[in-house]
Parts: C-alpha cells; structure tokens; sequence
C-alpha cells in the first residue's frame, strides 16, 4: 500500500508558510547608517594593514558595504592580513638562507602557524 499523499491541511499551511518568508523577505529590516565618505583606518593599524585598509575601504564603500558597524571588523581583517603577510615573509627569508633544508625547521614555528592560518582564511575572504 502506497503511503498517504499529503492532505489538503497540509498543503495549505505549507503554502501559507512559503507566502509569509516571501513577505519578511520583501519587507527591508533596519540599516545601518552609511557613511558620508570613505573612513581613514584607525590610528592604531600597522603600515602594512594601512596599505590593506586603502586597497579595500574604497571599493566597499563606493558599493555602499561599508557602515559605522564594519570599520571594526575591516581593521581586524587588515591586522590580521598583516600577520599572515610579514608570516610569509619571514618563512620566506629564512627559506632562502637555509640552503639544506630550504627553512624546513621554521615551517613548524609560530610564524608557519600564521601562515597556515592566513592561508585558511584569506582566499574566502577576498
């Protein structure tokens, strides 16, 4: 015996359902408030994660993605790029002494595990 189709009850609370997340999706929530120019990274943020700061800040507030609420999260995003830049830069110098082993024995240091990180992170973010 085949099993019991769905009943007519069934399909209109279903039904009901589908129309009202198609009406909170139409209805807009609050909005942050956008910024009337691109912000200047804050004072604390390194050279580097300036550099990082200007290559990105002006794109995402000319598209209107950048409010009051992600100047915080953009300067974590730079510090943490920072970290993961000067990692692979010192991983790289000391590959290029290391004539033997080519800086196998710093791949397993602090500065390997931002690496590693930042390489976990960044190609999703960017």
């Amino acid at each position: 015996m085949p099993p019991p189709g769905p009943t007519s009850d069934s399909v209109d609370r279903a039904s009901h359902a589908r129309q009202s997340e198609q009406e909170k999706a139409a209805t807009p929530g609050p909005k942050p408030a956008l910024l009337p120019k691109c912000p200047e990274p804050p004072s604390f943020l390194s050279p580097y994660a300036c550099d990082e700061w200007w290559r990105v800040a002006p794109e995402l507030w000319a598209l209107g993605l950048l409010t009051v609420l992600d100047t915080g999260c953009l300067a974590a995003y730079c510090q943490t790029y920072v970290r993961w830049r000067e990692a692979e830069e010192a991983l790289a110098r000391v590959a290029d002494r290391d004539e033997q082993m080519r800086g196998l024995l710093m791949r397993s240091s602090a500065w390997a595990q931002e690496a590693q990180d930042g390489n976990r992170i960044f190609p999703v973010c960017i």
